[in-house]
Protein backbone atom coordinates (compact mmCIF):
# COMPACT_ATOMS: atom_id res chain seq x y z
CA UNK A 1 0.00 0.00 0.00
CA UNK A 2 3.16 2.50 1.01
CA UNK A 3 4.52 1.83 -2.43
CA UNK A 4 1.67 2.70 -4.04
CA UNK A 5 1.60 6.03 -2.27
CA UNK A 6 4.88 6.27 -3.01
CA UNK A 7 4.90 5.93 -6.39
CA UNK A 8 1.82 8.32 -6.83
CA UNK A 9 3.70 11.44 -5.31
CA UNK A 10 6.87 10.64 -7.21
CA UNK A 11 4.90 10.40 -10.04
CA UNK A 12 2.96 13.75 -9.22
CA UNK A 13 6.44 15.59 -8.37
CA UNK A 14 7.47 14.27 -11.18
CA UNK A 15 4.94 15.70 -14.06
CA UNK A 16 4.60 18.79 -12.21
CA UNK A 17 8.22 19.91 -12.70
CA UNK A 18 7.88 18.44 -16.23
CA UNK A 19 4.75 20.68 -16.79
CA UNK A 20 6.58 23.61 -15.43
CA UNK A 21 9.49 23.28 -17.30
CA UNK A 22 7.40 23.24 -20.74
CA UNK A 23 5.02 26.15 -20.01
CA UNK A 24 7.15 27.44 -17.94
CA UNK A 25 6.94 29.97 -14.35
CA UNK A 26 4.85 33.04 -14.20
CA UNK A 27 7.98 34.91 -14.01
CA UNK A 28 9.25 33.87 -17.78
CA UNK A 29 7.88 35.06 -21.11
CA UNK A 30 7.25 33.43 -24.05
CA UNK A 31 10.58 33.55 -25.15
CA UNK A 32 11.43 31.89 -22.50
CA UNK A 33 13.49 34.20 -20.68
CA UNK A 34 12.89 34.66 -17.05
CA UNK A 35 12.24 38.37 -16.61
CA UNK A 36 12.74 38.67 -12.50
CA UNK A 37 16.85 36.92 -12.78
CA UNK A 38 17.77 37.29 -16.28
CA UNK A 39 20.44 40.48 -16.01
CA UNK A 40 23.78 39.42 -16.52
CA UNK A 41 26.47 41.62 -15.80
CA UNK A 42 28.67 40.16 -18.71
CA UNK A 43 26.63 40.91 -21.83
CA UNK A 44 25.85 44.69 -21.33
CA UNK A 45 25.97 46.62 -23.90
CA UNK A 46 24.37 50.19 -25.07
CA UNK A 47 22.03 50.04 -27.64
CA UNK A 48 20.40 53.86 -28.70
CA UNK A 49 17.49 54.02 -31.26
CA UNK A 50 13.92 55.05 -31.51
CA UNK A 51 11.04 54.11 -29.38
CA UNK A 52 8.62 52.17 -30.90
CA UNK A 53 5.74 51.76 -28.14
CA UNK A 54 5.84 53.06 -24.33
CA UNK A 55 6.48 51.42 -21.26
CA UNK A 56 3.53 49.21 -19.98
CA UNK A 57 2.93 46.06 -17.83
CA UNK A 58 3.08 42.59 -19.72
CA UNK A 59 0.21 40.43 -19.96
CA UNK A 60 -0.51 39.06 -16.65
CA UNK A 61 2.86 39.77 -15.52
CA UNK A 62 3.87 42.71 -13.52
CA UNK A 63 6.86 43.25 -15.84
CA UNK A 64 7.17 46.55 -17.48
CA UNK A 65 8.66 46.60 -21.16
CA UNK A 66 8.85 48.71 -24.08
CA UNK A 67 10.22 48.13 -27.70
CA UNK A 68 13.18 50.38 -29.50
CA UNK A 69 14.20 50.58 -32.31
CA UNK A 70 18.03 50.45 -33.60
CA UNK A 71 20.50 50.67 -36.18
CA UNK A 72 20.53 46.73 -35.14
CA UNK A 73 16.55 45.61 -34.93
CA UNK A 74 14.17 46.12 -33.09
CA UNK A 75 14.44 44.90 -28.77
CA UNK A 76 12.14 44.85 -26.03
CA UNK A 77 13.76 46.71 -23.27
CA UNK A 78 12.81 45.06 -19.68
CA UNK A 79 12.29 47.72 -17.25
CA UNK A 80 11.54 46.12 -14.01
CA UNK A 81 8.06 45.89 -11.55
CA UNK A 82 5.55 47.96 -13.15
CA UNK A 83 4.95 49.74 -9.47
CA UNK A 84 8.67 50.44 -9.70
CA UNK A 85 8.23 52.08 -13.02
CA UNK A 86 5.12 54.35 -12.20
CA UNK A 87 7.22 55.58 -8.92
CA UNK A 88 10.08 56.31 -10.92
CA UNK A 89 7.59 59.11 -13.16
CA UNK A 90 10.27 58.91 -16.04
CA UNK A 91 8.69 59.84 -19.27
CA UNK A 92 9.22 59.26 -22.62
CA UNK A 93 7.83 60.32 -25.86
CA UNK A 94 6.91 57.82 -28.39
CA UNK A 95 9.38 58.13 -31.31
CA UNK A 96 11.58 59.77 -28.51
CA UNK A 97 15.40 58.83 -28.90
CA UNK A 98 16.75 56.70 -26.24
CA UNK A 99 19.82 55.31 -25.06
CA UNK A 100 19.58 51.98 -23.37
CA UNK A 101 22.24 50.08 -21.20
CA UNK A 102 21.83 47.36 -20.13
CA UNK A 103 22.28 43.16 -20.78
CA UNK A 104 21.32 41.68 -23.96
CA UNK A 105 19.82 38.70 -24.17
CA UNK A 106 17.90 36.78 -27.43
CA UNK A 107 14.43 34.58 -26.59
CA UNK A 108 14.23 31.28 -28.10
CA UNK A 109 11.89 33.25 -30.28
CA UNK A 110 14.80 35.15 -31.74
CA UNK A 111 13.51 38.28 -30.08
CA UNK A 112 15.92 40.70 -28.62
CA UNK A 113 15.92 41.88 -25.45
CA UNK A 114 17.40 44.25 -22.91
CA UNK A 115 16.97 43.98 -19.44
CA UNK A 116 18.03 47.73 -18.83
CA UNK A 117 20.44 49.10 -16.51
CA UNK A 118 19.71 52.72 -17.21
CA UNK A 119 17.89 54.79 -19.40
CA UNK A 120 18.63 57.69 -20.97
CA UNK A 121 17.02 60.73 -23.13
CA UNK A 122 17.40 64.26 -24.12
CA UNK A 123 14.45 65.33 -22.61
CA UNK A 124 14.22 63.43 -19.17
CA UNK A 125 18.07 62.78 -18.37
CA UNK A 126 19.14 59.55 -16.81
CA UNK A 127 17.41 56.77 -14.90
CA UNK A 128 19.32 54.06 -13.32
CA UNK A 129 17.44 51.13 -12.54
CA UNK A 130 20.43 48.98 -11.15
CA UNK A 131 23.65 49.32 -9.63
CA UNK A 132 26.35 48.54 -11.10
CA UNK A 133 26.42 44.99 -10.13
CA UNK A 134 22.84 44.28 -11.84
CA UNK A 135 21.56 44.54 -8.41
CA UNK A 136 18.12 46.08 -9.28
CA UNK A 137 17.15 49.62 -7.30
CA UNK A 138 13.50 48.01 -6.12
CA UNK A 139 15.04 45.06 -4.53
CA UNK A 140 15.52 45.04 -0.51
CA UNK A 141 19.35 43.54 -2.03
CA UNK A 142 20.48 46.90 -3.06
CA UNK A 143 18.09 49.23 -1.04
CA UNK A 144 20.30 47.84 2.19
CA UNK A 145 23.24 47.53 0.57
CA UNK A 146 23.04 51.38 -0.69
CA UNK A 147 22.03 52.31 2.93
CA UNK A 148 25.05 50.63 4.25
CA UNK A 149 27.17 52.43 2.23
CA UNK A 150 25.19 55.50 2.47
CA UNK A 151 24.50 56.00 -0.77
CA UNK A 152 20.37 55.26 -1.19
CA UNK A 153 17.45 56.85 -0.31
CA UNK A 154 14.47 55.32 1.31
CA UNK A 155 14.16 51.40 1.16
CA UNK A 156 14.18 48.44 3.82
CA UNK A 157 18.20 49.82 4.89
CA UNK A 158 17.60 53.23 7.12
CA UNK A 159 15.23 53.49 9.72
CA UNK A 160 13.20 50.72 7.54
CA UNK A 161 13.13 47.78 10.02
CA UNK A 162 9.48 46.59 10.87
CA UNK A 163 10.37 46.48 14.74
CA UNK A 164 10.42 49.60 16.53
CA UNK A 165 13.51 51.14 17.11
CA UNK A 166 15.23 48.83 14.78
CA UNK A 167 17.31 50.23 11.36
CA UNK A 168 19.01 53.09 12.76
CA UNK A 169 23.23 53.76 11.32
CA UNK A 170 25.90 52.51 14.33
Amino acid sequence: MYRIIYLMAAFLIFTSLDASAFWGSEEKSDSGLDLKAGYDANTVITVSGKLLSPASKTGNSEHTEMKIESKDGVYTVVLGPWSYWEKSGYKIENSSEISVTGSKAVGKNGEMFIFAKSLETRESGVLNLRNNSGVPNWSRANSSQSQRNGTGRGGAGFRGGSMRGSGGRR
